[in-house]
Formats: C-alpha cells, structure tokens, sequence
C-alpha cells in the first residue's frame, strides 16, 4: 500500500507538474498576445497598417519618381507667360508640378536677407499640432504670439544644426519618422513681396490669364504671400483656390520638399481621402480644401498603385511651378522664406466652370466666370483664342441654365 501510495503520489505530483508546465505555457502565450495586442493598439500600427509594414513604407523612400527639373534658356526664361504655357501642355498631363532652375546669374532681390528683414514681424505664426497613425494624420493649427523674424531665425538656425549633416533622402525619412512630435511653428500667409528685381519672373509683377480676366487685385492669389518655414513645418494636401496654379520661388535656407499629383489623379486621393475621413466629408464635401489631412505619399502609393505621384526637394533660387487642379503638400527642411502666388493658363479655363468652393470658410476666393470670360475676349491677346472663345460659350450656357425658372410645385 505504501509504495503505491508513493506511487499515486509519484503520479498525482508528475500530473500537477505537467499541469503547472501546460498553465505556464498557456500564461506566457496569454500575456504575449496581451503585449502585441497593447502594441498594435497604442504604438501607431492600427488596423491594417502593422508596425513592421509601416516601417518598410517609410525605409523604402525609391517607389515615388522625382518631377521634370527644367533649365530654360536666357531666351525661354524672358518671357514668364509663354514659358509657362509652353511647359503646361507639356507637363500638365502627367506631373502635378516641375521645378524650374534659373539660368545663371539671375537675380530677384539686390538686398541681403538679414538685416533687411530684422525688423519684420511674423504675424500669429501658427503651430502645428499633428494627431493620426499609420500615415494618415490630421491637424489642429494653433495662433501663437507674434514675434521677429530675427528671434524665429535664431531658434530655427539652432535646430537646424542637429540636422547639417543630412541630406534630402535622409531628412525626408526623419520627417515621416517624426511629424507627430514636437509640433513646429510656421509663419505663413504673410502678405509680402521680397522681390524687388524688375523682370518677369517678378511673382509681385508676373503676367498670366488672370491679368487679363481679373480687374482687381486678391491678396494670395494674384498678389504673392510670403512664408517663414522651420523644421517640419508643412502643408497638407489641397489644391489652390479654384483650382488655379502656382509658383513658388525659395528665397534663401533650407530645402523644400514637395510632392504632388496631376489633376488627372485627383479623384483617387478624394476617394482615399473620404474612406478615412467619410464624417468630415458628410459635413464638408471639399474637406480636403480645410488643408488639414496630412497622407504619407507612400502609404497612399502603396494603397493606390496607379495613382501618379512625384516628389522633389526644392533648393534656394529655384522655382516650383504646380499645375492647375494638381494636389500638393510638403514640408520645410529647416529655416526659409519662399514667395508664392497664383496665376492661370489657358488650360485651367474649364477647371473654373467646374472648381469648386468650401463653404465652412468665410473668405473663400470667388472669380465670377462670366465677367472673367467677357474681360478675356475683349483682350488683344485672347479675343481670337479658340479656348477663349469655347469658354465664353460654355459660361453663358451654364448662366442660361441658372436663370431658367424653377417651377414651384405647391404642396
């Protein structure tokens, strides 16, 4: 009895033993899933975006092609509006911007920029404050207290030395790596000129469409703003105000970096962009007008393999030329100040018919199409133009269609 009592005892110790080595096990698997659980939950790899995959998106910066760069010739380069809609039939169709190179010795500002801007004041600079996961953010921008340009240039040159000793590849990586941290101060919208050059590349003094269809001046649109950027200061997807196009000259500092997409793709990142943020869309159709969605183009690639994309850095003397209807976003290097303003060719006419307009915003740009048709034709330059002459025909039928009476059904 006694040996098989050590027996049983023997037996019932080796089964709780294998009890407590199958519970340990279980525990451990239990607890591991409980961690990778925590980590896909909180650590930026939601839903179908894992921490592994995001991070290959990110590393894997060769699967976006760079834009055309064009060197036009002292002869190309003197005459802004034919260059430019030389290049826009050329380029339009499949790129949303070009870079544009100047050609040597070419001058837009004799002053230097530093004493000559000590004294000027950036106005509520805002700050950016970037919420989101797995490449696809929002954000909240902020009004600060304004201050000298001087200050802001000090502390942003001070940043910019932890970064001397990288390149573009390399702070586009960081960028995507840490656009959520530490949100950057960016005085933009500053409604300035630093050109004081007289040639035809002057943004304060450029001849486009919109000199000839416009009686009146619109601060942003064909009169240029400035902007004062630092490290990763940004600008989300959008388009321009009703559609036009832009060009963007970098003073002086650090690069630029863009990206784009042609007007043709433009519905593929709507759609994107309305799967992720269908409330806002319910609320805003033209919600990404609000310049608030931030997309990493590579996600967004990688999501939407035919989509066209392209990116560049941007140096300082260069120009950025984005096409009609093209969405862009971007970021800052570190300290600059670029000029942008608006302008039109004749490939946007029939983007005005169909651009449309935020209504959340009080001061939306507004052109009217029939008094901008009529100042065109009565215009030397446009009056013979068949484009000219099919839009002028395509706005008065939509005018007729507005003034048709709507019968009112009594209920």
């Amino acid at each position: 009895m006694m040996k098989q009592g050590i027996k049983r005892t023997h037996s019932a110790k080796s089964r709780n033993g294998d009890n407590l080595s199958l519970n340990l096990q279980w525990f451990l698997t239990f607890s591991f899933l409980l961690i990778y659980t925590y980590i896909l939950s909180h650590r930026g790899a939601q839903r179908d975006c894992l921490i592994p995959r995001y991070l290959s998106i990110i590393q894997n910066m060769t699967t976006i092609e760079e834009c055309p760069v064009l060197r036009p010739t002292p002869q190309e380069f003197e005459n802004f509006y034919d260059y430019i809609e030389k290049i826009d039939k050329q380029y339009s169709p499949n790129y949303g911007m070009v870079k544009i190179i100047p050609p040597k010795n070419f001058r837009i500002r004799q002053q230097d920029y530093n004493k000559s801007l000590d004294n000027l004041i950036i106005q509520g600079p805002i700050e950016q404050n970037v919420y989101g996961k797995g490449g696809n953010y929002e954000c909240l921008h902020i009004l600060k207290k304004s201050m000298p340009l001087k200050d802001y240039r000090a502390k942003q040159t001070e940043i910019d030395k932890q970064h001397e000793k990288l390149n573009s590849d390399q702070l586009e990586k960081l960028y995507w790596k840490s656009l959520a941290f530490s949100p950057p101060l960016y005085g933009a919208d500053i409604k300035l000129s630093l050109m004081d050059v007289n040639n035809s590349w002057n943004l304060n003094q450029i001849t486009s469409l919109l000199n000839f269809g416009l009686k009146n001046r619109i601060p942003g649109v064909n009169e240029p703003y400035i902007y004062v950027g630092s490290w990763k200061t940004f600008f989300a997807w959008h388009k321009e105000d009703l559609d036009l196009c832009s060009v963007n000259y970098l003073h002086v500092g650090k690069d630029k970096f863009w990206y784009s997409i042609p007007e043709a793709d433009s519905h593929l990142i709507e759609k994107y962009a309305k799967q992720l943020y269908g409330d806002h869309f319910n609320k805003c159709p033209e919600y990404l007008r609000h310049k608030t969605t931030v997309i990493n183009p590579y996600l967004l690639k990688e999501k939407i393999p035919e989509i066209r994309i392209s990116k560049m850095a941007h140096h300082q003397g260069e120009f950025m030329f984005i096409f009609a209807g093209a969405y862009h976003q971007g970021f800052n290097c570190g300290f600059n100040i670029a000029e942008a303003v608006n302008l039109a060719t004749l490939n946007w006419l029939p983007l005005l018919l169909e651009a449309k307009t935020c209504q959340c915003l009080k001061d939306n740009v507004k052109i009217d199409s029939m008094s901008f048709a009529e100042n065109l034709k009565r215009s030397n330059k446009f009056k013979e133009d068949e484009r000219v002459k099919n839009f002028l025909e395509k706005t008065k039928s939509m005018q007729s269609i507005l003034r048709k009476n709507i019968r009112k059904i009594k209920v």
